[in-house]
């Protein structure tokens, strides 16, 4: 069965819905493509970010940020930086620490500076690609001061998030639980009885395949209902979807919980092209996904 998809949101109901005194920042990691190029000169360029900026009733701009490659190599110095070994002698301390402070003032002059944005306004980033790792709050502006000394900076896991029609708001301490699921719903490429016997765990084989990857699907979490009963005995407002009702449709549709329990496969595979056989979805940098009901 195909899902329905949350609905597709214009640049326009964007940014009317970023609230007044925000800028939305939304980073894209992409491959520009030269239509002019000489037929013996590449067409594919190399990665590059650019990041969509807009606000309320603003007019969406595109900012070229530079080669992806260096800035990844950026986020990776600084996430190694970050956890570093602290017991060390007060001399290599101060040498660390100029290391990290020069990191993340580049990385600021790299990500934020550019964009030109009020610098006390807050920011909902969406971030793409390794900016998926970095947190920008520990970024330094040209004053040495932290991105969060001045302004508030929240994420968003796509840029859409802010014009989906919200249902009734749920409790902060709400809990919505997804367990049992029902991998044998139609349409999901399942696995047969032999496929489970020989693989009862549902994992990935010794190749690095999932079984979704094999051409079959999961087996099933024989637990997960007991540990959804559970959970329902907290006193916490629950909301438990188990079995066939158990789909990414019914995950995609829900209203901002406060927390969300998933019981069910999760997997990595070794390469994006695998990936994109199963989801459908290109991708530069998912190599994982869990498994749902009802999908095909």
């Amino acid at each position: 069965a195909v899902l329905a998809r949350p609905g597709l949101a214009d640049a326009d109901a964007v940014a009317a819905a970023v609230p007044e005194g925000e800028h939305l920042v939304a980073y894209v990691r992409l491959r520009p493509y030269e239509f002019g190029a000489a037929s013996e000169d590449p067409r594919w360029q190399d990665a590059r970010y650019v990041a969509f900026v807009t606000g309320r009733a603003a007019p969406v701009r595109l900012v070229d940020l530079g080669v992806a490659t260096e800035i990844d190599s950026l986020v990776a110095q600084f996430r190694m930086q970050v956890v570093a070994p602290q017991r060390m002698g007060l001399a290599r301390q101060r040498r660390a620490r100029r290391a990290f402070d020069a990191t993340a003032n580049a990385l600021y002059a790299r990500l934020l500076a550019p964009l030109g944005l009020d610098a006390a306004a807050a920011r909902r980033i969406a971030p793409d690609g390794a900016l998926h790792t970095l947190p920008f709050e520990a970024l330094r502006d040209g004053d040495g001061a932290f991105v969060t000394d001045t302004r508030r900076v929240s994420y968003l896991t796509s840029s859409r998030t802010l014009a989906r029609p919200h249902a009734a708001s749920m409790p902060n301490d709400s809990l919505v639980v997804f367990a049992a699921v029902d991998y044998d719903a139609p349409a999901t490429g399942i696995r047969t009885g032999a496929d489970d016997a020989a693989n009862p765990s549902g994992l990935a084989d010794a190749g690095g395949q999932s079984p979704a990857q094999r051409g079959g699907g999961f087996a099933a979490l024989l637990g997960t209902e007991a540990e959804a009963t559970m959970l329902a005995t907290l006193g916490l407002p629950v909301r438990s979807v188990l079995g066939a009702e158990a789909t990414e449709e019914r995950l995609l549709a829900l209203d901002t919980p406060g927390r969300l329990h998933i019981a069910t496969h999760g997997f990595f595979l070794n390469d994006a092209a695998a990936l994109e056989t199963i989801t459908g979805a290109r991708s530069g940098t998912l190599s994982g996904s869990l498994g749902s009901g009802g999908a095909g």
